[in-house]
């Protein structure tokens, strides 16, 4: 698995569970539009995806983080766990 798939994987649940073609550069509030239940399903469908676990401390401040940097944090857990 590569980094780039996770941003594509990330782009593509975004689009299909909120209708929005994001960008690596969108930040998942202000860009997107999302609030803190969005983002959960975000990352349940991630934790599904790539059978890892991510810890409430990993997504604290997920409004302001960029589909690229959290698609590193999932890059980086996957790595770990595997």
């Amino acid at each position: 698995m590569k980094k780039l798939q996770i941003i594509k994987d990330v782009i593509e649940i975004i689009d299909v569970q909120f209708g929005v073609e994001a960008d690596t550069n969108y930040k998942f509030k202000d860009d997107v539009g999302l609030d803190s239940l969005d983002e959960v399903v975000i990352v349940m469908e991630c934790e599904k995806l790539y059978k890892i676990s991510v810890e409430d401390d990993d997504i604290r401040d997920m409004d302001n983080q960029t589909v690229e940097e959290f698609a590193e944090m999932l890059f980086v857990k996957y790595l770990k766990d595997k």
